[in-house]
């Protein structure tokens, strides 16, 4: 649930975008509350750190800021799909298809890096290699994470950075 949540999230800036371009009521409606809730779920695993697995600091080797994926991100996925302004039932249809196809790929793979919502909450991402060669992403409120980390496993791979090592 976490990671199709995060999935959701990444794409409710586009969602408003929709709503605000499309000119059918119902597809403003789907839209306003596809984003509201990409940004409900966002809000809601930021705040289950205390649901989650507390794990053991690790000791951060090598941190690699992952946010300038964002640009590729931006131009591959999100532009092609504000250039019509009025989808008709088969581009309405191409949607639904890419977004199930995305979350697909988003839950089984290592996305998690880029995610606009988090970004707009005032979070960041980060690729942080421990000293034991472990690669995780870490959700935190600083750009750097050198040394001590400490934080909340939400998912395998994922880390909600907590504590004094997140200011």
């Amino acid at each position: 649930m976490t990671r199709f949540g995060l999935f959701l999230s990444s794409y409710a800036p586009l969602f408003l975008i929709f709503a605000v371009r499309f000119r059918d009521q119902r597809l403003e409606i789907a839209c306003a509350a596809l984003a509201l809730m990409g940004v409900v779920l966002a809000l809601w695993i930021l705040g289950s750190h205390e649901a989650g697995t507390a794990a053991a600091p690790i000791v951060a080797v090598h941190v690699e800021d992952v946010g300038d994926q964002a640009t590729t991100y931006l131009v591959t996925y999100l532009l092609p799909f504000v250039a019509i302004a009025q989808p008709g039932l088969r581009e309405v249809v191409g949607y639904a298809l890419f977004f199930l196809v995305g979350a697909l790929i988003f839950v089984r793979s290592d996305m998690v890096q880029v995610n606009p919502t988090l970004y707009v909450l005032g979070w960041r991402i980060v690729k942080v290699t421990s000293k034991e060669n472990r690669m995780i992403y870490a959700i935190s409120h600083r750009r750097e994470l050198p040394g001590k980390v400490t934080g909340v496993e939400l998912t395998p791979g994922i880390l909600l950075v907590t504590g004094e090592d997140s200011k």
